[in-house]
């Protein structure tokens, strides 16, 4: 099942007459805010020394996998920068940038004495 979370003016809307979503059946039941089931996200910080804040450099290093693999990777269109897509390896990351790579999950780019 799924959970949402909805304004509360909404709750008694949604409640009587959610009945379907697309195709499907659904039920809907107000359940409290703490009961809400959730699991946060798995994090890892690292520090890496890169010869430049190319995205191909950067990224490479946070997912150990090689500068020509994540090239062919920006190629196909599976790399974004704060959801955007990236078009070429040489894009420089800023601080605060979020890296996403398909498949593999997401860095983000902290300052560059503080590592990532």
């Amino acid at each position: 099942g799924a959970q949402v979370l909805v304004d509360p003016e909404l709750v008694d809307y949604l409640t009587s007459t959610l009945e379907k979503v697309g195709k499907v059946g659904v039920s809907c039941t107000q359940i409290p805010l703490l009961a809400i089931e959730y699991e946060p996200p798995r994090t890892k910080s690292f520090k890496t020394v890169e010869s430049s804040l190319r995205v191909d450099a950067v990224a490479s290093a946070g997912f150990k996998i090689s500068r020509t693999k994540l090239g062919s990777m920006i190629s196909s269109g599976d790399v974004r920068v704060n959801w955007s897509l990236v078009s070429k390896s040489g894009a420089t990351l800023k601080a605060g940038d979020v890296v996403s790579v398909s498949g593999m999950g997401r860095l983000k780019r902290h300052s560059t004495s503080a590592g990532f």
